[in-house]
């Protein structure tokens, strides 16, 4: 089995985010739910999960076709994520990004 080129890797972008409390959770995360929905629709996005991970904090984990279609459909979606969960949100979210190096879609 041969590894796939770098721009053809499936590509993964892991974020925390915190908030204030959990009703600022909660409603940060029905924008989410929204938002994701929505962005089925967007070519090169595969997936996107949001992890329960404490009353006020919550991990996103989204999978993207390629590295570009990583870039590209995140220029789409900042601004209505950050219309979405920004309000919400307490400090700086913490991200990091790369080519998926096990697993499949």
């Amino acid at each position: 089995m041969s590894v796939p080129e770098k721009s053809e890797a499936p590509y993964a972008t892991v974020t925390v985010l915190r908030f204030a409390d959990s009703n600022a959770k909660r409603t940060a995360v029905d924008g989410l739910r929204e938002l994701v929905r929505a962005a089925d629709d967007l070519p090169g996005f595969l997936d996107c999960w949001v992890l329960d991970a404490g009353p006020a904090e919550a991990v996103m984990f989204t999978l993207y076709s390629s590295e570009t279609a990583a870039a590209e459909a995140s220029a789409s979606l900042r601004p209505h994520l950050g219309a979405a969960v920004g309000p919400h949100v307490t400090g700086a979210p913490q991200r990091w990004a790369g080519p998926l190096v096990i697993g499949e879609k």
